[in-house]
């Protein structure tokens, strides 16, 4: 938004630039604080011999670029393009290399990125190498004379392993090789790839940005001009290689950026209030009541104000590293693979979740055992590599009450203990 003559420079927190980035009512005649559905596929050229501006619905569309606008701005990105899903937004990645050129991909990535860089690149003559990237030295002994890409997800999927974003960026910058980074887990709001020194941000703008499963949807977001250009110059060929997003998808999905800092905080003010308490020297025992006092119903639980107070006692500062609510979390059952698959699927024990391949939404899903399901394209011996065991489950927490959750998981488990 731009600046009032008389007023204090406006703030530029991420929740401001999703309430307002690109959405100011001026633009629209009718001056409408919530932005115009533009459902028209063509568009006045006032001009013939200057045609600028909208020109066609498959090219762009006044919803689709104010949502590409506040994804931008909330990425910390100059420019940002929008696709029909995040797939489509990979290969469209993929379309910057030529036949003969080399890749370099995570050997932790969704079935879905595995197929595109190891199948389809392979039917336009472009060489892909997995790689374990928790090392960084097996990226440097990756790299070939014509390596032209290095392909990152932070954290990992499944094991949600943290990469060294900086050290890739330092090793991409210095053989002159393009860095994508997928930033689908953690979102713009706990992480901005693009300041860390990645060239391209990936996200499935279907996960945590849009957090209701109800849109299919993917983004890029990018700094250098002339990658915006080989993304989308001529603009249709956006359309050819990775189809059109719905204006209707823009409209919905703009909304549902207003709120996904709330998906993302609630824990990590608990954790601030935690570390305050410490600094005033106050005991665990003293912090827990005023937590509670102050959290009401929503607080952690005594174990998780003690585990922080401690981290924070002994002098660690960060409040940051541990999983968020929504974001998956991978453990590993001592059960036998039966006695799972009965707590998932046969009992029916467990009351507050889905079964899926799908997460980051509101509700809480048991994301499937890893095993059979997500990331069964890989052999026995990768899955073992990478710790993917067939009594491997994963949880992605919604917005139930964390009470329901944990005490449905703890009928569940103790029926099965009895059973």
């Amino acid at each position: 938004m731009g600046e009032k003559e008389g007023f204090l420079p406006f703030s530029k927190g991420f929740e401001t630039l999703c309430a307002h980035h690109s959405q100011e009512p001026k633009q629209w005649n009718s001056k409408s604080i919530v932005p115009h559905i533009v459902t028209s596929t063509v568009f006045e050229v006032p001009d013939p011999t200057h045609r600028t501006g909208y020109l066609y619905g498959r090219r762009d569309n006044p919803s689709r670029s104010i949502l590409q606008n506040v994804l931008a701005a909330i990425n910390k990105a100059r420019f940002s393009l929008c696709y029909a899903s995040g797939a489509s937004a990979i290969v469209a990645v993929l379309s910057l290399l030529k036949t003969g050129e080399h890749m370099i991909c995570c050997n932790e990535v969704s079935k879905e990125t595995y197929e595109i860089f190891d199948t389809i690149a392979k039917t336009y003559r472009i060489c892909s190498t997995f790689t374990d990237f928790n090392d960084l030295s097996n990226v440097c002994e990756a790299i070939q004379k014509n390596t032209k890409l290095i392909w990152a997800e932070n954290p990992t999927d499944p094991t949600l392993n943290i990469i060294d974003i900086c050290g890739l960026a330092n090793i991409a910058k210095d053989k002159n090789i393009l860095l994508a980074v997928n930033n689908t887990f953690l979102t713009p709001y706990l992480q901005r790839p693009l300041e860390l020194g990645a060239d391209i941000v990936m996200q499935s703008v279907t996960k945590y940005m849009n957090g209701h499963s109800d849109i299919v949807m993917g983004n890029l977001c990018i700094n250098k001009e002339d990658l915006r250009e080989r993304l989308d110059v001529p603009q249709y060929a956006r359309a050819l290689r990775a189809g059109v997003v719905r204006s209707h998808h823009s409209f919905f999905e703009s909304r549902y950026s207003d709120p996904v800092q709330e998906k993302m905080q609630r824990s990590l003010e608990q954790r601030m209030a935690i570390k305050f308490c410490v600094k005033l020297e106050k005991s665990a025992a003293e912090t827990i009541p005023m937590l509670k006092k102050t959290f009401g119903v929503d607080c952690l639980s005594n174990r998780q104000i003690f585990r922080w107070h401690k981290a924070f006692a002994e002098g660690r500062e960060d409040v940051n590293d541990e999983d968020r609510a929504g974001r998956p979390s991978t453990s590993s059952s001592d059960d036998n693979v039966k006695r799972v698959r009965d707590l998932l699927n046969t009992d029916r024990r467990l009351n507050v979740r889905l079964i899926s391949e799908t997460l980051d939404i509101t509700k809480t899903i048991v994301h499937e055992i890893v095993y059979i399901m997500s990331h069964s394209y890989m052999t026995n011996e990768q899955k073992v590599a990478l710790n993917i065991t067939a009594n491997l489950i994963r949880i992605s927490i919604g917005l139930e009450h964390i009470c329901d959750l944990i005490l449905d998981i703890e009928q569940a488990l103790d029926r099965l203990r009895k059973k």
